[in-house]
C-alpha cells in the first residue's frame, strides 16, 4: 500500500482548507497513492476560535461531500480531519472514505486534551477497525488522534478489534518521545502505523510511518522507521508491504499471542491516584 502524507502549513478558513485539501488528494492520486492521511482538524487548521466554531461542520456537509466525491473520482482512500458539530456538540473527528468514495471509518477523538482549549469538545467512546479496499490491498485500519497516541489502551484496542494499519492525525509536536511511543505502539501490538503532522510552527512536521518489524527472520533486529519527514510543506510518501507484515505477525510473539487478560481488569476500572488528582 502506497500512503501519501499532505504535511501542511495550519491553514484556516473552511473554504481556505477545502480547496487546499482537494488539490492535495489529487496530487497524490497522481502519484499512484492508495490513500492521503491528513493533520488533526484539517478543516479549522486546529483553531478553536468563535469564528472556527460556528462553521463546525455537519458529517453530510458540502465540503466532506467533496472530498467523498474527489476519492471516488481519484480512486484515493482519504482519511479527511474535522471539527465536527452533532446535535449542540462539538468533536475533533476523522472521516476514512474509501477509493468509491464510501464512508468506512467516522471517528471522534476519545482522548481529548481537557486541559486546554479541546475542553469545549466532547469526547469520542470508542475505536473502531475496519476494512479497507484500495486498488493494491485491502487492509483492516483503525485511527487514532494526536492525544490518543500517549495512551497505549487505544492503539491496543485497535489492534484487538482487527487493525493492521492505525492512522494517526496529528498537531503538536513530534520530538523524541513522542516519536518513541509511536514505535512503541507499532512494536507492541504488530502494526502498522501513519502518522501525519503539520509543518512549521510549533507542530515542527516530522511526519511518520513505522512497520512493526523489529526483528528478521534470523532474528535480527531492523530499524523500523519506514519514513520520517523533516519540517517541510510536502506530500511525504511511503510503501507498507503487508504480506510481509502479516508473516512477522504469524510468526512473532507481539501483538494479542500471549497476553494474560486475567490480570489487567483494573484497566477497565475507574481507580483514584491521588498524587494525580490533586491537579
Amino acid at each position: 500500500m502506497k500512503i501519501a502524507l499532505a504535511q501542511t502549513d495550519q491553514i484556516t478558513g473552511y473554504n481556505e482548507t477545502l480547496i487546499s485539501g482537494l488539490e492535495l488528494c489529487k496530487k497524490a492520486a497522481k502519484e499512484k497513492a492508495d490513500l492521503i492521511l491528513f493533520p488533526e482538524m484539517f478543516s479549522t487548521g486546529y483553531k478553536f476560535d468563535e469564528q472556527t466554531i460556528s462553521g463546525a461542520l455537519a458529517s453530510d456537509s458540502n465540503y466532506l461531500n467533496e472530498f467523498r466525491k474527489t476519492a471516488k473520482e481519484e480512486k484515493i482512500a482519504v482519511c479527511i480531519t474535522f471539527l465536527e458539530k452533532k446535535n449542540d456538540d462539538l468533536y475533533n473527528s476523522a472521516l476514512l472514505i474509501d477509493k468509491d468514495g464510501n464512508d468506512i471509518i467516522h471517528y471522534s477523538k476519545v482522548h481529548t486534551c481537557d486541559f486546554s482549549s479541546e475542553k469545549i469538545l466532547k469526547s469520542g467512546n470508542s475505536f473502531f477497525s475496519a476494512e479497507l479496499k484500495t486498488e493494491n490491498e485491502t487492509v483492516d485500519t483503525g485511527i487514532m488522534i494526536c492525544f490518543d497516541r500517549e495512551f497505549p489502551e487505544s492503539a491496543r484496542v485497535l489492534m484487538l478489534k482487527g487493525a493492521e494499519l492505525i492512522l494517526v492525525p496529528n498537531a503538536c509536536e513530534m520530538e523524541e518521545n513522542r516519536t518513541l511511543q509511536l514505535k512503541s505502539r507499532a512494536f507492541e501490538n504488530s502494526v502498522a502505523i501513519a502518522m501525519t503532522n503539520y509543518s512549521g510552527i510549533p507542530c515542527k512536521g516530522r511526519s511518520m510511518v513505522i512497520s512493526p518489524e523489529a526483528f528478521d527472520a534470523n532474528g535480527i533486529s531492523m530499524n523500523t522507521v519506514i519514513l520520517e519527514g523533516d519540517n517541510s510543506e510536502r506530500i511525504f510518501y511511503a510503501e507498507i508491504d503487508f504480506i510481509k507484515i502479516r508473516e512477522y505477525r504469524r510468526r512473532e510473539v507481539w501483538g494479542n499471542s500471549f497476553r494474560k487478560i486475567s490480570a489487567y481488569k483494573i484497566l477497565s476500572e475507574k481507580v483514584v491516584i491521588p498524587d494525580f488528582e490533586k491537579r
